[in-house]
């Protein structure tokens, strides 16, 4: 197994919140220690946790010294649910493969500068394309303000 395996994975599951979400985008994570998959989850509702806290608690405590493949930054500020970069850290998660840097002016490069800020190496643009199909409008929306 890849890194590309895990991250068409975690694209494929984000998929299951694709009439939930809005107006969140599809999010999908998959967390991964030595080649097996020991979490995952996606956002199911906005409001409620976020793709990352799902994915982190189905892997309980294994988290640690584990890689996290996300489809989109993780968010590092308090909105209706607590930041995901927090989280992150707090699993000992090694190393997070993320597909797009999130459009949002909130998130949109501070989830990867605080991870790598405390240690966490990150990888960007994983099957960016693939990833931002699941997600047309949210993009847009953050880009142009349309819906």
């Amino acid at each position: 197994m890849n890194d590309i395996f895990y991250m068409k994975r975690a694209i494929k599951i984000s998929k299951l919140g694709q009439f939930t979400t809005f107006p969140n985008p599809n999010v999908g994570c998959v967390i991964v220690k030595n080649n097996k998959i020991i979490g995952e989850g996606w956002h199911e509702k906005s409001g409620e946790n976020h793709a990352e806290i799902n994915a982190l608690k189905m892997a309980g405590e294994k988290s640690k010294g584990a890689d996290a493949y996300i489809t989109l930054e993780p968010c590092n500020y308090f909105g209706k649910t607590p930041p995901c970069c927090e989280a992150i850290l707090k699993a000992g998660i090694n190393r997070v493969i993320i597909s797009n840097v999130d459009p949002n002016p909130k998130v949109s490069g501070n989830g990867i500068l605080y991870l790598k800020q405390n240690g966490i190496p990150v990888v960007t643009g994983l099957l960016s394309e693939e990833s931002k199909k699941c997600n047309q409008g949210f993009f847009k929306r953050m880009k142009t303000g349309l819906p």
